[in-house]
Formats: C-alpha cells, sequence, structure tokens
C-alpha cells in the first residue's frame, strides 16, 4: 500500500516582499540534513488536513499565525529510505510573520529562515524540498 505524505513549505514576506522560508534540520538519528516540514497522512485525513497538523506539530505555529495556506499541483512519487511506495502532496503556508519556532527534538535539530535570495538546491538533501521552495518562490500564495 501506498504512503500518504504531505510536505508544507512554510513562508513570510517582509515589508519590500521578499520570502523567507523555514527549513527544518533533521536530527543525528534522522541523517541531519535541510528539509521543509514533512510527515505522513492519517487514513482518516485528507493530505491538506495532515499537511496543516505536521505544520503545527513539527514547528508549534498556530493557525491564527497563517495568512494563507493552498494546495499546489506538486505531486512527487517515490520509495523511502524503508523503500516503501510514497506519494507527497506539497501544499504553502504564508503566515502574517516569523513566528516562534518550537521543533521536537525527538525529530529535528535546528530551523532557520532563509531569503528567496540564499535558496540553492544543495542546502536540500532532496530534490523535491527545493523544486517545492522554488514553487513556492514563483507563484503567489
Amino acid at each position: 500500500m501506498r504512503r500518504r505524505k504531505a510536505q508544507v513549505v512554510i513562508f513570510y514576506r517582509d515589508d519590500a516582499d521578499t520570502k523567507y522560508f523555514l527549513l527544518l534540520k533533521t536530527n543525528k538519528k534522522r541523517g541531519e540534513y535541510w528539509q521543509n516540514v514533512t510527515g505522513s497522512v492519517e487514513k482518516n485525513e485528507s493530505y491538506k488536513e495532515g499537511a496543516l497538523r505536521e505544520a503545527i506539530e513539527e514547528t508549534g505555529l498556530s493557525k491564527k499565525d497563517i495568512l494563507k495556506s493552498r494546495n499546489t499541483e506538486l505531486c512527487f512519487q517515490f520509495h523511502d529510505r524503508w523503500g516503501r511506495d510514497v506519494k507527497e502532496k506539497t501544499f504553502l503556508v504564508e503566515v502574517f510573520k516569523k513566528f516562534k519556532v518550537e521543533i521536537d527534538p525527538s525529530e529535528h535539530c535546528d530551523f532557520k529562515w532563509v531569503c528567496e535570495s540564499d535558496m540553492k538546491a544543495k542546502i536540500f538533501k532532496h530534490i523535491n524540498n527545493y523544486l517545492s521552495v522554488v514553487y513556492a518562490m514563483e507563484t503567489k500564495c
């Protein structure tokens, strides 16, 4: 059975309309690499519900912090590190401003806000994370 995953690109805009993206660094046990919010979608959830739940769980995001959210047409299919078939859909979440990020140390060890002009593919281990950020840079939320 195919696993359902959601990827969430969280960002805010400064007064000059420059976008800043939230990246999370996985802990040592998970490989120590930078990524967007990602997580499994539960059986009883839609992709969007799972995406918002994961964003809240992994960052401490509050619904009141969200300016806009939407799904994208981006959908990635791949095999995870255990060889399971995965279908991952990408969602964008624009927040009003930088918020107090609270990471779960069982999954992540660090976070950072990265300006769109500093965003490079080499930051990410998985290209689907970079492609999702590029999509967010090129579109209005």
